[in-house]
């Protein structure tokens, strides 16, 4: 099962999978130029590519690890666990050299990265069960998605809850930003609710798919895709939310969607990833 997928910089695709591996994949042809299988024992729940083009991947529990890996080879370059006793469900690389991770018990913890170690910062806490997605927004601010059915708002720069937004009947798996700095969330009640990025005001609520949304990607002209376990991909003007297509012909659950660096678009199902 294809967990996780991140695009580098280099226009690699990354997934993680259920098996405790990490693939690498060209995006030219498709071809995977290397399986990264020294490492987690566990699924791998979350990927996050750092600027430089090397990918940190989160694995479940018993292992519940962080690893960073080389963006030449299959070398795991480091392991930790920053939270011991829970695994890493999210993940979220900000710009300044920032690492968010979202926990099991509902914490974020914040880690600083550089010149090849890491060190625990900041924590967050105020989720009350898994926190399932992460997304850093404009003006250094955080989004969080859990399965206790809200979405919250952080200021990165001192860790303070800006705002709860309230409105999902169940999980929130899936948060992501628009092109307008607008914040999308994707959840198990099917629907995708759409908030300002500003102060997480409501906008308005999209409704279509006939189950549980578990992803979201936006591409280069602000459009919206949508993953979820009614095995379609749903495609949304990200302005005004109006349903465009359908994309049918899976046949299993979308639990990740990534664009590429070429304008495709990644869609991970149970063992096989789908571009278009």
């Amino acid at each position: 099962r294809v967990c996780a997928l991140a695009v580098g910089p280099n226009g690699t695709v990354s997934s993680g999978s259920a098996d405790g591996t990490v693939r690498v994949w060209s995006a030219t042809d498709g071809a995977c130029l290397r399986t990264l299988e020294r490492g987690h024992p566990s699924p791998v729940f979350a990927l996050a590519v750092w600027v430089d083009g090397m990918v940190f991947s989160a694995s479940g529990l018993p292992d519940g690890s962080i690893r960073l890996w080389s963006d030449t080879d299959d070398r795991c370059l480091i392991e930790t666990k920053v939270h011991e006793g829970q695994f890493i469900v999210s993940l979220a690389a900000g710009a300044n050299g920032t690492l968010v991770c979202g926990a099991s018990d509902g914490m974020i913890l914040m880690m600083a990265t550089s010149e090849g170690e890491s060190g625990t910062g900041r924590i967050l806490t105020g989720h009350t069960d898994v926190v399932r997605a992460l997304a850093i927004g404009t003006n250094a601010t955080l989004f969080s998605g859990s399965s206790d059915n809200t979405v919250r708002m952080w200021s990165m720069a001192d860790g303070t809850l800006r705002n709860t937004l309230e409105g999902h009947t169940d999980a929130v798996n899936a948060v992501a930003i628009g092109v307008d700095g607008a914040v999308f969330s994707g959840s198990t009640d099917t629907t995708i609710r759409v908030w300002t990025g500003k102060d997480g005001t409501p906008l308005r609520t999209l409704q279509g798919h006939t189950g549980a949304v578990f992803c979201l990607a936006i591409s280069a002209d602000g459009t919206l895709f949508s993953g979820s376990s009614d095995q379609t991909v749903r495609v949304w003007c990200g302005m005004t939310g109006a349903p465009r297509h359908v994309l049918r012909g899976m046949d299993s659950t979308i639990l990740a969607l990534a664009f590429g660096v070429d304008g495709k678009l990644y869609a991970g199902q149970e063992k096989t990833i789908v571009v278009w």
